[in-house]
């Protein structure tokens, strides 16, 4: 055990070496018997180098007091009492010792040292910008922290409802709210220096919601009109403000009362700032630009219809008006035929002078006013020789009244047989084209001029000159004998297929040629008539009473003309149909209608001419458009639209031919033979007067 302990040495004598030893006097000893100690010297943790000087302890389980002492003193230095003073990074060592003593009536040995080492190390701190606030739509970024030691920062969300982070800083937005970024450096070793862990640093910022807006401008208005209000909602609920990118045509105010103040383009922006609304956060819309028109005062242009003239008045003086009061503008689209020259026409050419007046805007009477349709003007400057008509206005004076005639080289009629074209102009003259196998599109000498009437059947042609009928080309069913009494007093021809007929003055029908259907035997006691027509293998003729008659082939009841027609005052035929016009600009057709083309559209009225071809029809309006139907094979029922000003029209076997008022002649439909060239010019010169 642990207290004095004492030891008492004896020797009772005896013989030694041959000598005889008394007792000696005993000798006794003392030692103390110490208890031991030991010593708790807690473990210390690493340290900051910045932090100052602290105190370690300790305890033994004698109570007796330890001692400190440092073996790294170039690192830190430590007092016998265990405060410490940090020098420099590195291992700092300490050791508890207790030398030994009495406590407690007890003697304690000296312990045996403890010690405990830790690292002194550099603080560190991590930087990094605060995001932005951002819509919650936006893309993927990067948070761009850093840290003093220049170690790795590593990243993380504390709102993963909002936003998530990787641990190398890309921050993804999944809703709107309040997002939170921490960033983290755990401490190490950085170019031989060692650093304690960052503090953590977090960043919050907004993810923003989404907002639109949506606002209504009118299509137009005009610039007079009263201020009013626009119509617009956010999608946050928040109020929509609004300016204007065109202060010059319209001013608004931020909550959207427009006031128009000129003509032009009025554009305006809505647009919401962000905000919170109803505890969410909102982003700032995006802008949404509407325009709309305002109008000037519309104006319009007046003009008189313009006579046709005769090159020899030289020109024409304007007189149009316009509902502003301000001038009217005149130009010639023309020029090679009639120029202008303020409100003067001068005459240049012959054909077609087109006009139009126009008015650019302006401001009269402290209104704005806006540009004008054009008014568009057409007349005919002719140079066909005038009448003279001496007027005497006294004794002494005589004043001349100049009266032209009409104008020469317009279509008056045409004819279209299988492939070729004779047109008869107003000037009286022929021009023919197409193909020529019977010499059907040569003209003889007997009928360059001077012709009264035209007809034209599958191969053949006919002419009427002086009361005389004249014919060319194929001969094969008798087309080309003409009776004697078509030699004299004839007012008008007509043909079929390979049938001729003429009209006499006292209103007698002449048939001739194929007869095989009786298309060419004219009944006996005919009423006077007043037309004809012929088809294929019938005929049908227009009395002078209004009423039809007709005869030949009616395998398709075409040669049967509905009971009760009166009030005609045209005819035609087509192959296997026929067409009737009334005075009322109404039509009737009847026969075969395979193609529809005895079917009358309900638009087929204010008619003034008719005409049949091979199972198709037409019909020119007093507006000059025409209506074509039935059988459209190669298009010949297709008017094309820019011919508008069509003077007149006439259907054929597989084609169409339009005279228009400028002089042209356009061949639709088929174009073999050459039927869409023409072979001689439709404009004939005239004498000068």
């Amino acid at each position: 055990s642990f207290g004095t302990c004492t030891i008492t040495a004896a020797q009772a004598g005896g013989v030694g070496g041959g000598t005889s030893y008394a007792a000696a006097t005993s000798v006794t000893q003392s030692f103390t018997s110490r208890k031991l100690q030991t010593i708790t010297f807690t473990v210390l943790s690493d340290k900051s180098l910045m932090e100052p000087p602290f105190g370690v302890s300790g305890s033994t389980n004698s109570g007796l007091a330890l001692t400190f002492s440092g073996s790294t003193p170039s690192t830190c230095i430590v007092t016998s009492s265990g405060t410490v003073t940090l020098i420099t990074t590195g291992l700092c060592t300490i050791e508890a010792s207790q030398a030994g003593g009495a406590a407690g009536g007890i003697t304690y040995a000296a312990a045996t040292p403890v010690t405990q080492s830790f690292m002194i190390q550099t603080i560190q701190t991590i930087t990094y910008a605060q995001p932005l606030d951002r819509v919650s739509t936006a893309p993927p970024f990067s948070i761009g922290a850093t840290a003093s030691s220049g170690l790795p920062v590593t990243y993380g969300s504390s709102t993963p409802s909002v936003c998530v982070a990787t641990v190398s800083g890309t921050v993804t937005l999944v809703s709107y709210g309040t997002c939170t970024i921490v960033a983290s450096q755990t401490g190490g070793t950085k170019d031989g220096t060692v650093y304690v862990a960052a503090y953590d640093v977090s960043r919050s910022f907004i993810s923003l919601r989404v907002q639109t807006v949506s606002f209504t401008v009118p299509i137009e208005k005009l610039y007079t009109a009263p201020d009013f209000v626009l119509v617009g909602s956010a999608s946050s609920s928040m109020q929509v403000l609004y300016a204007t990118t065109t202060p010059t045509i319209c001013t608004v105010t931020p909550t959207g009362t427009v006031d128009v103040i000129a003509p032009g383009i009025c554009t305006i922006d809505g647009s919401q700032a962000g905000g919170t609304a109803g505890g969410v956060v909102y982003a700032a819309s995006p802008v949404v630009t509407k325009s709309y028109t305002v109008n000037p005062i519309a104006q319009t242009v007046t003009m008189p219809t313009l006579p046709e003239s005769h090159e020899y008045q030289g020109g024409l003086d304007l007189a149009g008006t316009t509902s502003s009061g301000l001038e009217v503008i005149y130009t010639s689209t023309t020029p090679t035929v009639c120029t202008v020259t303020g409100k003067r026409v001068t005459f240049i050419g012959l054909g077609k002078c087109t006009i139009k007046g126009s008015q650019a805007g302006g401001i009269r009477g402290g209104v704005i006013y806006g540009p004008s349709p054009d008014t568009i003007r057409d007349f005919f400057i002719t140079n066909y020789t005038p009448t003279v008509t001496v007027t005497p206005s006294n004794t002494r004076t005589f004043t001349p009244t100049l009266t032209p005639t009409p104008i020469p080289f317009l279509l008056k009629k045409g004819a279209v047989g299988a492939s070729f074209v004779l047109g008869l102009l107003q000037n009286d003259t022929l021009v023919t084209w197409g193909m020529n196998r019977e010499y059907q599109a040569n003209i003889p000498p007997c009928c360059g001029s001077a012709i009264q009437d035209i007809a034209v059947g599958t191969n053949f042609a006919l002419a009427l000159k002086g009361g005389k009928v004249y014919g060319w080309g194929a001969n094969t069913r008798g087309q080309l004998r003409f009776p004697a009494t078509t030699s004299k007093d004839i007012t008008a021809i007509a043909a079929g297929g390979a049938h001729g007929l003429a009209l006499s003055k006292k209103g007698g029908v002449i048939a001739w040629g194929d007869n095989g259907f009786k298309q060419a035997l004219v009944p006996i006691g005919l009423k006077p008539v007043k037309s004809m027509a012929g088809g294929a293998a019938h005929t049908v003729v227009l009395m002078v009473d209004g009423t039809i008659t007709a005869w030949g082939s009616n395998a398709t009841n075409q040669a049967k003309p509905p009971p009760g027609l009166k009030f005609i005052k045209q005819v035609t035929a087509g192959l296997d149909h026929s067409l009737a016009l009334t005075d009322d600009g109404t039509m009737v057709g009847w026969g075969n209608n395979n193609y529809g083309q005895a079917a009358i559209p309900p638009n087929a009225v204010d008619v003034k001419q008719v005409s049949a071809g091979t199972q198709f029809s037409m019909a020119v309006k007093n507006d000059g458009s025409v209506l074509a139907w039935g059988r459209n094979d190669y298009n010949q029922t297709y008017i094309p639209p820019e011919y508008t000003d069509i003077y007149s029209a006439f259907a054929g076997y597989s084609n169409t031919i339009l005279g228009l008022r400028n002089g042209r002649i356009i061949v639709l439909g088929s174009q073999t033979d050459g039927i869409g060239v023409s072979r001689t010019p439709t404009r004939t010169a005239t004498p000068t007067p």
